[in-house]
């Protein structure tokens, strides 16, 4: 065929202008397997379908390894765009909600299908300046989707400058075992359409979209990612990892995520084998705001084993501390952390609900740690300390392991318990401290079941300052 429409593209020029004979091994232009009347309904943005010849476009560069552009307009397409390996695609620019649309391209995909573009199967893409979008009434499945089709590898991606946005009824980008791909100043957005992630990725195909193989999912690096998420549910997730013995090296490098609701970051371990994370997964210097709605938690971790090498750096969310129960990092159920490196910035009714018994090695630090009221037995109150305006008794684990009592007690019966300390909180042999009680020597017995019991010393007071041990 005789390719009539190509230009030389320079990047930061916009598709500037060169004759296509001087340059015949540039850029394919898309305009070659459109009509006449297809272009200027792109050019105007019109809902004209051009998803034949788009995928045209896209077949002819696979099969002649060529490079393709997509020069600024609307591409309408009502049906799912195939890319194939070693796909090197490129557009005029990208689109922010709500922003403007001139110079920039756009795929809309109008359809129920899996995805607005799929590069399932491919390896070695390398698209960037264009954007995804999908239809509010007729509406897609995701905008983007990643995996392989068959035992052989998928992944190797390059993205730059590529946004999804609209309404998705799965997830903006649904990525399963796509490994070895870079991200570079890309955002995802869901406006609408019921998706409950933004990113959504795994080893296997647990959200059904397409037909895909399950295998590894590694090796996945983010800078400057920009996730938006207006799904006011509490299961809404920003960012979603499923992980299993073959999830590991997902990191992300600065950017932010904005909530309605739900949980800015959720890493779910365990559900696909029933073994610990591979790891490790790094979020440094990402932040996260709430959009007129209450977002319930910052990472929320989940599943029932070890999530391994999870790094926190710089990173706090936003809340709107309307129940009180928000939390910058959550873990439930019986997750647990092996060698963490996490250090948070912590927020009013947003303090961290941690499983100290599930953290091993590594080091967890959320903010300012507070004190635990405990619930006091055998009639051991806090009448001394509200009396006379001390501290009452409380205790803390600090991001070491070491456990601290604090405060005072008063009014009950000496060689009775005073309180039991949870597990995780606790010593692993029966420790004896001596502390200050009432002006003289006192004794409390620490015990390893967790039980707490001043022994020696009057029941006016008991100071607990200067407990510290370490947990079992």
């Amino acid at each position: 065929m005789t390719l009539t429409q190509s230009k030389y593209y320079r990047a930061g020029t916009n598709g500037a202008n060169r004759p296509f004979t001087q340059r015949v091994d540039d850029l394919v232009c898309v305009f070659d397997f459109l009509s006449s009347a297809q272009i200027t309904s792109v050019k105007a943005r019109a809902n004209v379908d051009v998803t034949a010849g788009v995928q045209a476009f896209l077949d002819y560069l696979r099969a002649n390894q060529k490079a393709g552009w997509m020069p600024a307009g609307t591409y309408y397409c009502t049906a799912k765009l195939q890319g194939s390996s070693g796909l090197d695609l490129c557009g005029d620019g990208v689109h922010f909600p709500g922003g403007a649309e001139d110079g920039i391209t756009i795929i809309h995909g109008a359809h129920t299908g899996d995805a607005v573009l799929s590069l399932v199967g491919a390896h070695a893409c390398h698209i960037r300046n264009i954007t995804l979008i999908g239809d509010a009434t007729t509406v897609p499945k995701t905008h983007l989707l990643l995996g392989r089709n068959s035992a052989s590898s998928a992944g190797l991606h390059n993205f730059t400058h590529v946004y999804t946005e609209g309404s998705a009824s799965v997830a903006g980008i649904y990525s399963i075992a796509s490994e070895s791909n870079s991200w570079v100043d890309c955002a995802t957005t869901i406006t609408g359409g019921g998706a409950l992630y933004s990113l959504y990725t795994a080893v296997a195909n647990n959200l059904g979209v397409g037909t895909l193989t399950s295998s590894s999912n590694l090796d996945n690096t983010f800078f400057g990612f920009r996730v938006i998420n207006f799904t006011n549910s509490t299961s809404a997730s920003g960012i979603f990892i499923d992980t299993s013995a073959s999830v590991g090296s997902w990191s992300f490098f600065g950017g932010y995520v904005i909530m309605r609701n739900g949980s800015y970051v959720t890493i779910q371990s365990g559900v696909a084998d029933g073994m610990d994370a591979l790891g490790g997964f790094v979020f440094h210097g990402m932040g996260g705001e709430l959009n007129a709605g209450n977002p319930q938690t910052g990472f929320n971790l989940l599943g029932n084993t070890y999530i391994k090498g999870l790094s926190i750096k710089s990173c706090r969310f936003q809340f709107n501390n309307a129940t009180g129960l928000e939390a910058q990092l959550r873990m439930g159920g019986t997750v647990g952390l092996k060698e963490p490196d996490i250090v948070m910035q912590s927020e009013v009714n947003a303090a961290p609900a941690l499983l100290p018994a599930r953290i091993i090695d590594g080091f967890v630090s959320i903010g300012v740690q507070s004190a635990t009221a405990p619930s006091l037995t055998n009639s051991w109150a806090t009448t001394y300390a509200t009396t006379n305006g001390y501290e009452p008794p409380g205790y803390t684990r600090l991001p070491d392991g070491w456990v601290t009592l604090s405060g005072y007690l008063s009014n009950g019966t000496v060689t009775a318990s005073a309180f039991t300390l949870p597990t995780g909180y606790r010593p692993a042999k029966q420790q004896v401290f001596a502390v200050a009680s009432n002006g003289a020597f006192g004794e409390v017995i620490v015990a390893a079941d967790g039980t707490v019991t001043p022994q020696v010393g009057s029941n006016v007071w008991f100071s607990l300052s200067g407990i510290t041990f370490k947990a079992a």
